[in-house]
């Protein structure tokens, strides 16, 4: 046995080796001869691999030869690395001596070349060289590109090997874990799709077929950037290939094609409907079904449909088409209805008819079955048009689209949609309204509000139960609300209704706002409670906090501007779960999202029983990183069924409640079953608000109690308000008793006497306005005398 040497020639004695030179039998000659003849004479051959992002480099890249930039570092002489392997008399013509010498001669430059050499040396263990060319094809720093044909011609598990070959670590680890990544990166890389895209339009057979094997290999991706190209007018030359290609894709492209069946692009949709007819899954049928029942459909679309029908079930049979498409949109239904999987997500495609591009989105179950039951709507109602069902579904889908076209800030062209759907009589969206809120279909709901707003007819409230405009203010979501209030308004009945009593409270709830974005924080006192509290507040959100259950629940009932709540384990009278229970019970704060932070294993396990019917409800991780918390709470708003509110949005629901106040106070002989004195309170607190005081001062000066009037007087009396604030005050406090009489007591009437007294060193201003208030109560005096 021939042992490894040290540099100096001398064996390591006493030691296993690690590798020895092996004998020189015939089958081993063999074996050096065939590797020298690949490194010599044919370095860029690499061994047939199986490979899972396929292709024949020459047929990728004509020409193909990875070479890279040449490494800058000085290339060692054979015999100068001490690391390589010793070159000598004893063992020069030794298996590996053959196999080193002939690598030094051949002199590898190129990157294929340097591989093939590492992958020579590392087979007879010469780990010393094969470090050495390792370090130059590192050297070269390739690109992607150049790392993705470098591990065609290798396949993964050469690089496999490269990466445990614990002789050659780190730089080989590392080596091969770029090579991998790379490899698959630029596999499915826009830059490769498009250019396998441009073959598919190649005059060689060969060079189409094989780039539509490689499409296949990357899958659904490779498919919607094939029918982007449709959308594309000046790529028309390229339309005949790419067509051939698609009605040769495999069932894996029925998404993307039923996709693009509902992109609405003339082009797309019908190259995907050819495309549908040649597949034979369950959704595929499907879509063939509708195409076959449209009357939309093109009369060399709707042969081909009937074709493949005939191939496929024998004999069609209509009426049980119909009835499979109504079954499926009645099943879409029930999945919003019931909020079935609320939690659970799909991959889901649809066409931006914007950017002309698909994209795919991991969506809800429940928005999935949202988006399957409009495209079914639509056919249903061309069928049928007389069908109840397809009617209200087919109303409840276009609303839908409509409203979330202009946003929730805009309103939908209501005379127009009000005209296309045939003038639908106040009854009917009653009714619609009923199916959108148990639907959950917020957008339709709130463009139904509006069209009930335009068409203003007092049926829509005075029916003999609550009005489905009362059941909208109590789902609870606040561009609902303010939708339905705002219909309410336009009708303005002149006498009372069931659930009047709900758009007053709206009223006063909406008032309170103050445009702040907020968190309402429920925690017991502690260093780590108070340091969670601004951690969220470190996330933008103005920060109010709660020191048990039952005050975090009155603090969010009466608080318009709260985004989500904070609820830690903490808590308790009432303990987390009963908390999160009160405030889906109320309609005020029934959509606000709640998040719940704890790591007690019973009270997490009871929240998410609660979570698995409510997708506003989950669990925040216990930690001071305000990334993560931010990133949370984030997550948690998004899974809104409907859109966020603005500061801006919340100023303007304040504005729009105010003034109705005020207006059912001027009218009270015929608002009066409304009864906004109930909520004198909330008109006291707007005083401080400096956009509504001169509207508040109004609202109070007409309500006529002993409450109102002291109201006003001590607001015009407080001096850490602007003069124009208590000026407006004066003067409503004066209107109020020359109205009603002076209501104060007499020891509050002596209060004013005394504020007026203490103004002697204040301005004239001042004393001027507090000297008005004592001459209006002196007036009356008078009068009453």
């Amino acid at each position: 046995m021939n042992f490894i040497k040290r540099p100096n020639g001398e064996p390591l004695k006493n030691q296993t080796p690690r590798w020895t030179a092996l004998p020189l039998t015939s089958t081993l000659i063999a074996t050096i001869t065939c590797a020298m003849a690949i490194v010599i004479h044919a370095p860029t051959l690499g061994a047939a691999q199986d490979n899972p992002f396929a292709t024949d480099v020459a047929d990728q890249n004509p020409g193909f030869n990875v070479s890279g930039p040449s490494a800058t570092a000085p290339r060692s002489d054979a015999g100068s690395n001490d690391a390589r392997f010793q070159l000598n008399d004893e063992n020069a013509r030794s298996g590996i001596g053959l196999v080193v010498r002939s690598i030094r001669t051949s002199d590898p430059q190129s990157a294929d070349q340097l591989l093939n050499a590492v992958q020579t040396l590392m087979d007879v263990q010469a780990v010393g060289d094969a470090r050495f060319y390792l370090n130059q094809l590192i050297a070269k720093n390739l690109n992607a590109q150049q790392q993705f044909e470098l591990y065609q011609l290798r396949g993964p598990e050469f690089f496999y090997q490269l990466h445990a070959t614990d002789e050659l670590a780190p730089e080989g680890r590392m080596f091969a874990k770029d090579i991998l990544a790379a490899a698959k990166k630029f596999a499915r890389s826009p830059e490769r799709i498009s250019q396998l895209i441009k073959r598919l339009s190649n005059s060689d057979i060969n060079v189409r077929s094989t780039a539509l094997q490689q499409l296949k290999r990357i899958g659904p991706t490779a498919y919607a950037a094939m029918l982007e190209v449709f959308a594309d007018p000046n790529r028309q030359t390229e339309f005949s290939g790419i067509r051939g290609a698609v009605q040769r894709l495999r069932e894996d492209a029925t998404d993307v094609l039923i996709a693009a069946a509902r992109s609405k692009h003339p082009r797309i949709a019908t190259e995907s409907y050819v495309a549908i007819m040649h597949l034979r899954t369950k959704a595929a049928l499907k879509v063939i079904g509708y195409l076959y029942l449209s009357p939309k459909t093109p009369a060399s679309v709707k042969q081909l449909a009937a074709q493949t029908l005939k191939r496929t079930y024998g004999t069609i049979n209509e009426s049980q088409l119909y009835q499979q498409i109504q079954r499926g949109a009645k099943s879409s239904l029930k999945i919003m209805e019931t909020g079935f999987n609320s939690q659970t997500t799909v991959l889901d495609w649809t066409f931006d008819p914007q950017t002309k591009r698909f994209r795919q989105d991991r969506v809800t179950t429940i928005l999935a079955a949202k988006r399957s039951a409009a495209f079914d709507a639509e056919l249903l109602y061309q069928i049928d048009p007389h069908s109840e069902f397809n009617r209200e579904l087919f109303l409840l889908t276009q609303i839908d689209a409509a409203k979330q076209a202009v946003g929730p800030d805009d309103l939908i062209d209501a005379k127009a949609l009000a005209k296309k759907f045939d003038d639908p009589t106040a009854f009917e969206w009653n009714v619609l309204l009923k199916r959108a809120l148990r639907l959950k279909m917020v957008p339709a709901a709130i463009g139904i509000c509006e069209l009930i707003a335009h068409l203003a007819d007092p049926a829509s409230l005075l029916t003999g139960s609550r009005s489905q405009l009362i059941e909208a203010i109590l789902y609870g979501d606040r561009h609902l609300q303010f939708a339905a209030f705002e219909a309410v308004i336009a009708i303005d009945p002149k006498s009372a209704y069931p659930g009047s009593s709900h758009v007053v409270e709206l009223a006063a709830f909406l008032a309170k706002t103050q445009g702040v974005e907020k968190a309402l924080v429920g925690h017991l006192l502690g260093p780590s409670a108070q340091s969670y509290s601004s951690i969220v507040g470190a996330t933008g959100l103005s920060v109010q906090s709660a020191r048990n259950g039952r005050s975090f629940y009155n603090a969010a009932i009466e608080n318009p501007d709260f985004e989500v709540f904070v609820v830690t384990q903490s808590l308790v009278k009432p303990s987390p779960r009963e908390l999160i229970q009160l405030l889906r019970s109320d309609w005020r704060t029934r959509q606000v999202p709640i998040a719940f932070v704890g790591d007690d294993i019973g009270k997490m396990n009871s929240v998410e029983i609660l979570a698995q019917s409510d997708p506003l409800l989950r669990r925040l991780q216990m930690t001071f990183d305000s990334r993560v918390v931010a990133s949370g709470l984030s997550e948690i708003q998004s899974r809104s069924s409907s859109w966020p509110v603005s500061a801006a949005s919340r100023l303007l629901h304040g504005q729009v409640a105010v003034d109705w106040m005020l207006k059912m106070i001027e009218h009270q002989p015929s608002h009066r079953f409304y009864q906004i004195q109930r909520h004198q309170e909330v008109i006291f607190a707007l005083l401080a608000n400096e956009s509504h005081t001169a509207k508040a001062c109004e609202m109070i000066a007409k309500l006529g109690t002993a409450k109102s009037q002291q109201a006003l007087a001590n607001f015009a009396s407080q001096s850490g308000f602007s003069i124009a604030q208590r000026q407006s005050a004066a003067e409503c406090f004066s209107a109020s008793v020359k109205k009603f009489g002076t209501l104060l007591t007499t020891d509050q009437i002596q209060q004013q006497y005394d504020r007026y007294n203490a103004t002697e060193s204040q301005s004239a201003e001042v004393q001027k306005l507090m000297g008005g208030m004592v001459d209006a109560i002196e007036s009356q005096s008078v009068a009453n005398r």
